[in-house]
């Protein structure tokens, strides 16, 4: 079944994914919905993601049970790199690329089932493989979103 074109995006996204819910409820397994970001953060001074950045807004949110959003700090410092003019904002530029390198921010900025409040982990970005590997220590609790 199609979403009917004329509702707002919202809307679309609820007729979507609520068959995929309902899926999961059925079966008890789980469903991964990808969804992009708008281009809000690019307007920002930081473009960590944030709950507003979701295409669709807040009306869009009310459909999800958990959003999370991954954040490569290295791309976008490689990006601020190329229009940095002075030789001291290149220097620190690279400075933070050489601590942020191959690191990604896994944030949850919804978790309807999950403590209140932002969470944030880092996990390790493998780009031979095009995966992400955690970066917790054995003996370290896992994080109550996951």
């Amino acid at each position: 079944k199609h979403a009917d074109p004329r509702a707002h995006f919202a809307e679309q996204i609820g007729q979507l994914y609520r068959p995929f819910k309902e899926f999961a409820l059925a079966k008890g397994s789980r469903v991964l919905a990808l969804n992009q970001r708008n281009m809000d953060s690019k307007m920002r001074e930081s473009p960590v993601p944030i709950r507003g950045d979701v295409y669709g807004g807040d009306r869009a949110l009310q459909h999800f049970d958990m959003l999370l959003a991954l954040y490569r700090p290295d791309v976008w410092l490689s990006e601020k790199l190329k229009v940095t003019e002075t030789d001291k904002a290149k220097a620190s530029i690279e400075s933070q690329l050489r601590q942020q390198a191959d690191n990604t921010e896994l944030h949850a900025l919804k978790t309807r089932f999950g403590a209140i409040g932002r969470s944030r982990r880092i996990v390790k970005f493998e780009g031979a493989y095009t995966r992400f590997s955690s970066m917790f220590e054995p003996n370290e609790p896992l994080p109550e979103f996951i």
